[in-house]
């Protein structure tokens, strides 16, 4: 599968498709389950190094661009890790967006532009795309080490 493309493929609901797809290629067997009272579920390949977050359609904060069937668990954000020795082993695949473990906020901020947001300490940044969000998670030497993709978010 063409992880590079992978923000394609949010928005839609576990059940389509290019959800899937998606669960398949990473050999992830079981279902998301809505723990009770919560509107999140993940679905983790650790030997991939991907999570999968999804939402309860009630709950999503991104800006209705389709209907949704009631309750449907919508795919939101993929997480990729790239530090080897945590839970998850590292994603091997192609990054989207050309993106590389080990490259810093400011290699980064020459390939997708300015930030829209920064953490004071300099271990997060996001950039947003048109229809989708960037993050970036950076190790103690400043290099990334975990990406994701999100649906976008309404701004109040």
């Amino acid at each position: 599968m063409d992880f590079s493309e992978i923000a394609s493929r949010l928005g839609y609901y576990f059940g389509e498709r290019e959800v899937s797809e998606l669960v398949n290629a990473l050999e992830i067997v079981e279902k998301p389950q809505l723990p009770k009272g919560d509107d999140t579920a993940y679905l983790v390949s650790e030997q991939r190094g991907v999570e999968l977050t999804f939402v309860d359609e009630r709950y999503l904060d991104a800006p209705p661009t389709r209907e949704y069937p009631e309750g449907a668990l919508v795919l939101n954000n993929v997480r990729f890790y790239g530090v080897a020795g945590s839970r998850f082993k590292r994603f091997d695949g192609e990054l989207p967006h050309g993106l590389a473990f080990g490259q810093t906020l400011d290699e980064l901020k020459a390939k997708l532009g300015a930030t829209t947001w920064e953490s004071s300490d300099s271990d997060r940044a996001r950039w947003d795309q048109p229809d989708h969000l960037i993050f970036a998670g950076f190790d103690d030497q400043g290099r990334a080490d975990v990406y994701a993709l999100q649906m976008l978010v309404v701004e109040e």
